[in-house]
């Protein structure tokens, strides 16, 4: 066995990477088929061999990159190997800083049938399949962003993450005053989250008016009494600013104008009241109309009693989120 062994020639049959899914990274595993022949070009007996495997930079000569031993099951000259980073060096590195990898095989004596070390020759280079090793596996692209967005949370000055918060007020909105139902101001359209920030209206504050807020019980056979805070959160976009004078940091103001609406000085008003421009160009004024269309902001909930109602400057904002 010992002058079969020193002729035995390995020659390489097929070197691939191991491949994984592809959202992991690739594994730094190196899978290497070869077959072991005598002299004669025979199979060697079936068996266990010792054998190094070793990567150097040129095909003679030189110091290796990479070598790693194991013992290997041959069966009928043909052998499988994984190599992996137990060797001396990381695979991905070894493979990264070297443009091009030779394989050198060596069966190692074993003191009894192989008295010597046997080095086979040439040595084997790699194909660029091994080099996938190098090339990471880019990661799976982040999530688009949410699409810029405003919602108003009444009955409370928070926002929700990652919501900012873009208004702080209290329910109000378009009113008509009336002498009707208590003496109250009617609300005449859809309620708005009104800017603490605007300005009250000189002598223009009811306390003893009923303007509270109002939650139905979960079996809809009630109402529990909720306090009149409200927030406008925006993660971005636009939004109006009722009563507000200004924008928050962050945003422009591409509308500056006041609340109306479709007949909003005559009827109750079509849906909810708009921003409208303060350079839209008037047909007709009704200056007599004087208390048709105010904007009231609710006081602060008090329970069991009135909660009192403030006149405010009539003041809108379309405020749009500056990139």
């Amino acid at each position: 066995m010992q002058t079969k062994a020193h002729s035995l020639i390995a020659s390489v049959a097929l070197l691939f990477l191991l491949q994984a899914p592809a959202t992991a990274a690739p594994p730094e595993l190196l899978s290497y088929q070869g077959v072991l022949l005598d002299a004669n070009g025979v199979a060697v007996a079936d068996g266990l061999y010792n054998l190094r495997f070793r990567l150097f930079p040129q095909a003679t000569m030189g110091t290796d990159v990479f070598e790693q031993a194991l013992n290997v099951e041959v069966r009928k000259g043909l052998y499988n190997v994984v190599l992996s980073n137990a060797g001396s060096n990381d695979l991905g590195d070894v493979t990264s800083q070297n443009p091009q990898l030779f394989m050198e095989v060596t069966i190692l004596a074993d003191g009894v049938t192989i008295l010597s070390d046997i080095v086979f020759s040439p040595r084997q280079q790699l194909t660029s399949v091994p080099y996938a090793l190098s090339a990471p596996v880019p990661p799976p692209p982040p999530p688009p962003p949410p699409a810029p967005a405003c919602y108003t949370n009444w009955g409370q000055s928070s926002c929700a993450t990652p919501f900012e918060q873009v208004v702080t007020g209290h329910l109000g909105g378009l009113m008509l005053y009336s002498n009707t139902n208590l003496g109250a101001a009617v609300p005449r359209a859809h309620p708005e989250c009104v800017s603490d920030s605007a300005l009250a209206v000189p002598n223009e504050y009811w306390p003893t008016y009923y303007n509270r807020l109002f939650r139905g019980t979960l079996n809809g056979q009630g109402v529990d009494e909720v306090a009149t805070d409200c927030s406008v959160c925006c993660t971005g976009g636009c939004f109006v600013a009722v009563g507000a004078t200004s924008c928050p940091v962050g945003y422009q103001a591409v509308v500056s104008g006041r609340l109306g609406g479709v007949e909003a000085v005559v009827v109750t008003p079509v849906g909810k009241p708009v921003c409208v421009s303060d350079t839209a160009g008037v047909v007709t004024a009704y200056p007599a109309l004087a208390n048709m269309s105010r904007l009231h902001r609710y006081g602060p909930a008090v329970s069991g009693a009135a909660n009192g109602m403030q006149g405010v400057e009539n003041r809108c904002l379309q405020c749009c989120k500056v990139n």
